[in-house]
């Protein structure tokens, strides 16, 4: 589950050279604009032919605000229009210069769609411009039941973008080039800013076979490797001796069937494995976290991982299992686990050695996370962390009621020559929210940090639903990590029963 802000590049094709030409460039063909359909209202690509190759300097304005948007050096243009809002008549200036500097112009207008009714109410409760990571936020909207959209929305809280009513079916959409990705749980589809389906990776359960790849489904993860390869979770049934079945003490133990969950590596071009990691072998098969027992359709959900990270520097998947309330550091070749980040409780040898030991105050373990990040040259590891039950099975200590549990993001420093762990950062909110599921956490270029607390159910310890709210909300704010500021600050929100939830920010 990851958080996005997105600088969108135009899409250009026939790339020319940058050697000399003779005279200015030529509009041989365009401009002309290709509007959108019903699932992307306020989609629009401008399409240009040139008489030789130039790049495009492009600006709409709407006589109160500018846009502009830069097309690398082509000969043909097909610019996606992305970061317009509803309801807009534009006037578009297109400025072409090729590689002598000549410059030839043209202008066009167009009128942006309105955007589908209803969506959630977006209120924008702090936004400071000048201190935010410049872009747009990629968010998903759930407007009832199998109604869910995908939104980009500038730092204004407006929509420019957005695709559905189908969306609610996506578990994680990130960029890739120039188009998105968007997972859910039978196939990964590359979908352009028109809404068009460019391609897609099936599993065995697609209803339309495709790129096929030898699973039954995906869930949770996706993202692009080092070597340009998709990763994702799929997980299948696997038999544990000596499972232990209580939450309450270590026995009794049954011969169990446990959801294996399971790293792919996929090649993009054919679908085929390049490689599998599964969870047994790796995690103590003799642990317990709470929820551990809940069960799927492939058995207890042991582990339930829910993020991978690539630590390229290393050659190692850095891995989150939420019902293990730990993270993981392991070897993408010889599967030896470098550290693990989480509470020390019920773990057994040779797992113990790999325990990562805290130092200095405040500290506290994460319980339930998502969406864990590191980063091999400072040793940090950012994360969200959900906060559910905040104790062990066996221990003796309670577990917390949501109404006493807190979210918050984290940054720790692992020290893995020593094997220590430091927290060096975190962020609740005030008053306290607790998120029990979901969740996303990410760095941005400019030092900030982008957090989601996407399903937030409580506050201050009592119901969203008191506050005059549906079941659930989502919060999305932006964080000067050195000051502490919320720079930008999201409450996305219906009265609906059902309420609002957003894998990712």
């Amino acid at each position: 589950m990851t958080s996005w802000i997105l600088w969108l590049a135009a899409c250009s094709g026939d790339g020319g050279n940058d050697s000399p030409t003779v005279g200015a460039p030529v509009f041989s063909d365009g401009p002309t604009i290709e509007v959108g359909g019903p699932l992307v209202p306020l989609s629009n690509t401008l399409h240009v032919t040139l008489s030789e190759p130039a790049r495009l300097d492009l600006s709409a304005t709407d006589g109160e605000e500018t846009v502009e948007w830069v097309s690398p050096t082509a000969t043909v243009h097909a610019v996606p229009l992305v970061g317009l809002h509803a309801d807009g008549a534009w006037s578009l200036s297109v400025h072409a210069v090729d590689a002598d500097g000549e410059t030839a112009d043209a202008a066009v207008t167009l009128t942006t769609g309105s955007l589908p009714s209803p969506l959630p109410n977006l209120d924008l409760v702090v936004s400071d411009p000048a201190r935010m990571q410049p872009g747009l936020t990629l968010i998903p909207l759930f407007a009832g039941p199998a109604t869910g959209y995908l939104a980009l929305l500038d730092e204004n809280a407006r929509v420019v973008w957005i695709y559905g009513p189908s969306a609610y079916k996506f578990t994680e959409v990130r960029p890739y080039a120039g188009h998105l990705l968007a997972l859910d749980n039978t196939r990964i589809s590359e979908i352009d800013w028109m809404g068009n389906f460019l391609r897609s990776w099936t599993s065995g359960t697609a209803e339309e076979q495709e790129i096929p790849v030898a699973v039954e489904h995906f869930h949770h993860e996706l993202l692009v490797s080092s070597r340009e390869t998709f990763v994702t979770w799929t997980k299948e049934p696997v038999f544990i001796e000596n499972f232990p079945t209580s939450e309450y003490e270590p026995q009794p133990q049954a011969d169990s069937q446990v959801a294996n969950d399971t790293v792919l590596e996929i090649d993009i071009a054919t679908g085929e494995l390049v490689g599998t990691w599964p969870m047994e072998g790796l995690f103590d098969p003799q642990r317990l976290g709470f929820e551990s027992l809940s069960v799927d359709e492939t058995g207890f959900e042991w582990t339930h991982t829910n993020s991978i990270f690539e630590d390229a520097v290393n050659g190692r998947w850095v891995v989150s299992a939420r019902n293990q309330d730990a993270v993981m550091a392991f070897d993408k070749t010889t599967n030896e686990i470098a550290w693990i980040l989480g509470n020390h409780d019920n773990w057994h040898a040779p797992w113990t050695d790999s325990l990562l030991t805290p130092e200095g105050a405040p500290f506290e373990w994460p319980y339930h996370q998502h969406a864990a990040k590191y980063d091999p040259a400072t040793g940090r590891l950012l994360l969200f962390d959900n906060g559910n039950y905040r104790s062990s099975p066996w221990t003796g200590v309670l577990p917390e009621e949501s109404d006493e549990s807190y979210s918050r993001l984290v940054q720790y420093t692992i020290d893995e020559g020593a094997r220590t762990v430091r927290q060096d950062w975190e962020y609740r909110m005030s008053p306290d929210v607790f998120s029990r599921a979901m969740g996303d956490a990410d760095w941005l270029p400019n030092g900030n940090i982008l957090g989601n607390f996407a399903l937030v159910g409580w506050q201050d310890g009592r119901l969203m639903a008191d506050f005059g709210r549906g079941d659930t909300t989502v919060r999305v704010v932006e964080i000067d990590p050195d000051t502490g500021d919320v720079v930008w600050y999201l409450d996305a929100w219906r009265s609906a029963v059902e309420g609002q939830s957003a894998w990712q920010a």
